[in-house]
């Protein structure tokens, strides 16, 4: 008799059971390479979600509005969602987004690979700080990286051409100059492509992103006919989008005293 065709009887007082030696090996604890590829799996998941934190500083009213993505990657395309909105003074704007960029729930674990056969390790990924704006933009993106927070600074501009003023250090981020019209463009590519969305709880519990809520669900350009409150919110979340659209951007990490390996 072999060991699959062996039952174990088990007795009790009401009645007889027989369990094969397979159902019985189904309901032992999975082996390591099982929960190693579960956990794996679980990493894959998390490596195609992190955080943008939008921001649009306003000049001629001294306002900022930030607005939190989360993106995801769906069947090979990025998706993003809406997760809250808000307004505050331009001038607490360098402390608003350096405590968001520290919240725990918006930082995301992730695995990264080397390629000189390094041993894989787990980084921690905080949320991407991308401020649009002209001048005002420009102050507040100084300040942050004045004190090490990496910030990508959409700065709008005149014409059509898209220029880059590289970053002052290796992480820092980089000034953008877009023209305004090309952001409109790429939020309303994703928008039409059904790519951006608005958290439900959020759209229920918060006025301004129920009034953005019918503008992003309407099918069709949501830039035109903006009232300048409408303009200032979908700014935040426009240069955001337009980052992670067009930019290809990586992650260093020192793996000598002198050289660096980067990777997405």
């Amino acid at each position: 008799m072999t060991l699959f065709s062996r039952h174990r009887e088990e007795r009790s007082d009401e009645a007889i059971s027989f369990v094969s030696a397979q159902d019985c090996f189904a309901s032992l604890p999975p082996s390591p390479k099982a929960m190693a590829d579960r956990r794996n799996d679980t990493f894959l998941i998390l490596r195609a979600q992190m955080f943008f934190i939008g921001t649009h500083i306003d000049p001629s009213t001294q306002t900022a509005v930030f607005a939190v993505i989360r993106k995801t990657l769906k069947n090979v395309r990025n998706h993003y969602q809406v997760v809250d909105v808000w307004q505050a003074p331009a001038g607490h704007a360098p402390r608003i987004l350096a405590a968001m960029y520290r919240r725990p729930d918006l930082v995301v674990k992730k695995r990264v690979f080397s390629q000189d056969r390094r041993p894989k390790k787990d980084v921690s990924a905080h949320p991407k700080i991308v401020v649009c704006g002209s001048d005002g933009a420009c102050a507040v993106e100084t300040e942050l990286r004045s004190k090490g927070l990496p910030v990508e600074s959409v700065l709008l501009c005149r014409g059509d051409a898209v220029s880059c003023d590289g970053a002052t250090r290796a992480g820092a981020g980089a000034d953008y100059h877009v023209p305004e019209t090309l952001l409109w463009k790429t939020l309303s590519a994703v928008a039409q492509e059904t790519r951006l969305g608005m958290e439900a709880a959020g759209a229920v519990s918060n006025p301004q992103m129920q009034a953005l809520a019918p503008i992003l669900a309407g099918g069709e350009n949501p830039c035109a006919n903006l009232n300048e409150d409408s303009r200032c919110l979908l700014l935040a979340i426009a240069g955001a989008v337009w980052f992670r659209e067009t930019i290809r951007y990586t992650q260093a990490y020192r793996t000598s005293a002198t050289s660096k390996r980067r990777f997405i």
